[in-house]
């Protein structure tokens, strides 16, 4: 689906793609995601280069179940054994403004956000909220531009193992990156 200038991925919920484990829609004009419902196995959003400003969060009724939606990602409510929620996000080169709601996508391990307007440490407070967060790129924000932009992104993600592409290696007083 990259590279068709898709708009939407308007359909999707009436195909049978129940298995669907990636879901490359990068390089593309999509600005919201509505369709995702019944794609339960989807554990990789790749929708680089696109038109996505923010996560924007809407409720709706499916299975009996309530589901969230991101503009991009659909989770149970109450159960998440019941799905397997996206692990691997990427969101790069949209415009992204804000992580707002992002820290309801609790299984999240890898979230690629570079090059985007991402401005405020704020945000980096609700990444925070992701427990399983191992590796994160902000790099071309003006974020990652700021003064002692990795210090404070270590000290409020103390499970990252990756910031930028760079491993962290922690020590008993400290921690740093690679050079």
């Amino acid at each position: 689906m990259s590279n068709n200038s898709l708009k939407e991925l308007n359909g999707l919920q009436y195909a049978s793609l129940k298995q669907l484990k990636i879901l490359k829609a990068d390089h593309n004009e999509i600005s919201k995601l509505d369709s995702l419902e019944g794609l339960e196995q989807l554990k990789e959003i790749d929708l680089n280069n696109n038109k996505i400003r923010q996560f924007e969060m809407c409720i709706f009724q499916l299975f009996h179940f309530h589901f969230f939606i991101f503009n991009l990602i659909i989770f149970q409510r109450n159960s998440f054994s019941n799905l397997n929620p996206i692990k691997c996000l990427k969101i790069e080169e949209n415009g992204l403004k804000n992580f707002t709601n992002i820290q309801k996508l609790y299984k999240l391990q890898h979230l690629f956000a570079s090059n985007n307007r991402l401005n405020d440490f704020p945000d980096i407070e609700k990444l925070a909220e992701l427990p399983n967060l191992k590796e994160l790129e902000l790099n071309g924000n003006a974020l990652s531009k700021r003064p002692g932009y990795r210090t404070i992104i270590l000290k409020k993600l103390p499970l990252l193992l990756y910031l930028d592409g760079k491993v962290r290696y922690t020590t008993k007083d400290s921690f740093y990156l690679q050079k």
